[in-house]
């Protein structure tokens, strides 16, 4: 997975390329309604997620 973002994203390959252990690529699915964000109304963000 990381390896075709990087051939379609340039700023991910470029960060990528500066700073590799802070580019972890990471999934998490979840139930419509369900996870993190449920109920709420506004777009998801990198600074919305953290591991913890």
């Amino acid at each position: 997975m990381t390896e075709r973002v990087r051939a379609l994203n340039r700023d991910y390959r470029e960060a990528l390329g500066e700073y590799p252990a802070l580019m972890p690529f990471a999934v998490e699915l979840h139930r419509r309604g369900e996870g993190p964000f449920a109920g709420s109304d506004r777009p998801i963000k990198f600074r919305n997620v953290a591991k913890g």
